[in-house]
């Protein structure tokens, strides 16, 4: 079953950065506003005190350990909704082993006791086994989007063991024009290789930038899938022309994309759609000093509130000349998936006769390459 995307636990995902080695990714976001501790005015909203209780944590396989965060919080604003403290963000500082895609840990807190302006937050956060490394305070998010950096940054070691993981394929790849994929992959013990039978897997498709600080990102998640006795899962799935996949092992107990909800697994990339471009001419004939002026149309074509696959990226007209394709002018593709290009014909030493054009677009993050047909255009 189909839903929409709410929340940011994978979008927290795509856009961690951490200073332990990862892949990159190409989908970055901008920060939020920051409120260091140096540079905050007695007006500013104030941590007094941030504890991470336990200090150290044990946790092996699919099971997760609670890690109870606690922030007192003070200020002095006369607004009348002031900022309060809305959740508690930690990333690593160290981890046992490079990571695809570094987690993180954050929690969404309700204020426990006092008021807006002087009281305490607290939450729970369920460590997962593939969070094993050393964690620190990050921030702490205000709900007017500030991200307010404490005094205390405490530290958190977590000790994970047979952590789960997922490997992921899609096929056909490069998705081809019908959108149409199947997603297949397996859910094992990171330390044995064994299948992780029973678990819920979740397909996520992205359409646009998911940011950590963002509400919401635009996209449709498929559940209701489950690992067999081996640990294996596959589905088919139409990607809509969406730029990312993620799938994600939720943790029992909690929305596989809520923002306060890590995971147990989680693999995310980009995916490439295959293109087709088509070129003509409204004319067969040119004098030899005249232009050329070719246009046609990038498929697959735009789908509903979205630009085309191939919006904005360079496409080239190239003329045979010699045996050899040579670039002879230049334009981006329009949102709707259209182009027009033009250049002069080929008039050295009088070349009359047939010319021969073809339209190109280069491989992109999210595109093949696509060459046109050729055009012939009689030079005159």
């Amino acid at each position: 079953m189909a839903r929409p995307v709410l929340g940011l636990a994978l979008a927290a995902v795509l856009t961690a950065t951490a200073p332990v080695a990862a892949s990159a990714d190409p989908v970055h976001a901008a920060s939020p506003a920051v409120v260091s501790a140096a540079t905050a005015t007695p007006s500013d909203p104030q941590v007094t005190s941030l504890t991470l209780t336990p200090q150290q944590i044990t946790v092996s396989g699919v099971s997760t350990a609670p890690l109870t965060v606690e922030v007192a919080f003070r200020q002095t604003s006369a607004d009348s909704f002031p900022p309060t403290p809305t959740r508690v963000v930690l990333r690593p500082v160290s981890v046992p082993r490079p990571l695809p895609i570094p987690p993180i840990l954050s929690i969404v807190m309700p204020r426990a006791s006092g008021t807006d302006t002087d009281g305490v937050w607290r939450g729970a956060i369920p460590v997962p086994s593939s969070a094993s490394g050393l964690w620190r305070v990050d921030c702490v998010m205000l709900s007017n989007a500030r991200c307010l950096v404490p005094t205390q940054r405490p530290t958190v070691r977590i000790n994970g063991t047979h952590s789960p993981s997922l490997s992921v394929a899609m096929r056909p790849y490069p998705i081809q024009l019908s959108g149409t994929v199947t997603v297949s992959g397996r859910l094992t013990d990171s330390s044995t290789g064994r299948g992780v039978p029973g678990r819920e897997i979740v397909v996520a498709l992205h359409r646009q930038t998911c940011t950590f600080e963002s509400t919401s990102c635009s996209g449709e998640s498929l559940y209701g899938l489950f690992t067999d006795p081996w640990g294996r899962f596959s589905s088919t799935v139409s990607t809509n022309q969406a730029p990312r996949l993620c799938v994600v092992a939720p943790i029992p107990g909690t929305h596989s994309l809520d923002q306060d909800a890590p995971t147990l697994a989680t693999d995310c990339r980009s995916i490439r759609h295959v293109i087709r471009v088509s070129a003509a001419s409204a004319v067969a004939r040119v004098r030899i000093d005249g232009v050329v002026r070719v246009s046609g149309r990038v498929a697959p074509g735009p789908v509903t509130g979205q630009s085309s696959l191939a919006s904005g990226a360079v496409i080239q007209l190239q003329r045979l000349t010699g045996g050899v394709w040579r670039t002879v002018s230049s334009t981006r593709v329009e949102p709707n998936g259209t182009y027009r290009l033009g250049a002069r014909a080929d008039a050295r030493g009088g070349r009359r006769g047939v010319q021969r054009y073809r339209a190109v677009v280069n491989q992109s993050v999210r595109t093949t390459q696509a060459i046109s047909a050729t055009v012939r255009i009689t030079a005159v």
